[in-house]
């Protein structure tokens, strides 16, 4: 018992089987003596939750894209005018 108590604490995110394997005892030893010990644990998420900032920060982005392809496809239709009324010309 000693020992598993050493392991979680060293290795706190391991799976069941992964300690078995390690402490050379099957799965469901494993499983009863955690309960034994009274240790209850979900695995700890790697992606902290965003800021209220980040959501911010995204909103003015997407208005900055926004109006750099707004610019960008004005641009684009005064060059088609332009090619279009050169093609008319030349006919």
């Amino acid at each position: 018992m000693e020992k598993l108590a050493h392991d979680v604490k060293n290795y706190p995110d391991t799976y069941q089987y992964e300690r078995a394997k390690r402490l050379g005892v099957s799965k469901q030893g494993i499983n009863r003596a955690l309960k034994r010990l009274g240790v209850t644990y979900k695995k700890v998420c790697a992606t902290p939750k965003p800021a209220k900032k980040s959501g911010a920060s995204f909103s003015k982005k997407l208005k900055a894209m926004s109006a750099k392809a707004a610019l960008s496809f004005t641009l684009m239709k005064a060059a088609l005018r332009t090619t279009c009324h050169a093609r008319m010309a030349m006919r």
